[in-house]
């Protein structure tokens, strides 16, 4: 089990991807676990067809059915929270709008995904999940979000709204949604394809 890269701790098998591929161009001092010793080796990585390699690959670990609900709670938690601090970055403006990815883009990084492995393909399904369900309950008009926000209205006023508001409200919200969408596909026409 590797225990970390330069001294920096690694988790999961994407952690190792990222920080070899980060790193490509020096030698990396892996700490690794066999047994109840700890040993540390230095490896110069070399580039394959596309990224660069060490020499190790991925061991599925087997869980029980108890262990595997909890740890893909866990993943999930771990998933939501980077979203959501993705959403504040946004909202904050630490993180471009620009850097928005639509379907051209999310079709360019399952590309990647796939030739960096299955497992690689199956996280970013599952983030690609969290991220859609975590947007989808946005207060924004034509989401569910904001009918939430909508239907707590009505519960504070303790009548209804008019349906020919509501239905101005939602077409607003769709016509922003519609909006949002076409300029970030247009940046990642720009990005990916041009």
């Amino acid at each position: 089990e590797i225990v970390s890269i330069d001294s920096q701790p690694t988790e999961k098998w994407t952690d190792i991807q990222n920080y070899v591929r980060a790193n490509a161009t020096k030698a990396l001092e892996f700490t690794f676990r066999r047994g109840d010793q700890t040993h540390t080796v230095e490896i110069v990585p070399r580039l394959g067809q596309e990224y660069p390699e060490v020499g190790i690959a991925p061991r599925v670990k087997r869980l029980s059915v108890g262990a595997s609900i909890i740890q893909g709670v866990r993943e999930t938690g771990r998933m939501t929270a980077a979203v959501l601090n993705s959403l504040a970055g946004i909202i904050t403006r630490k993180i471009p709008v620009g850097d928005l990815t639509g379907p051209i883009g999310i079709v360019y990084y399952v590309g990647q995904a796939a030739r960096a492995g299955w497992l690689n393909v199956l996280s970013l399904a599952a983030l690609i999940s969290v991220n859609l369900g975590l947007f989808n309950l946005l207060p924004i008009p034509a989401l569910d979000g904001s009918k939430i926000v909508l239907l707590g209205v009505e519960l504070i006023r303790r009548k209804p709204l008019d349906p020919q508001k509501e239905s101005i409200i939602h077409l607003v919200g769709f016509a922003l949604l519609i909006t949002l969408m076409l300029v970030v596909m247009y940046k990642d026409i720009i990005r990916f394809i041009l």
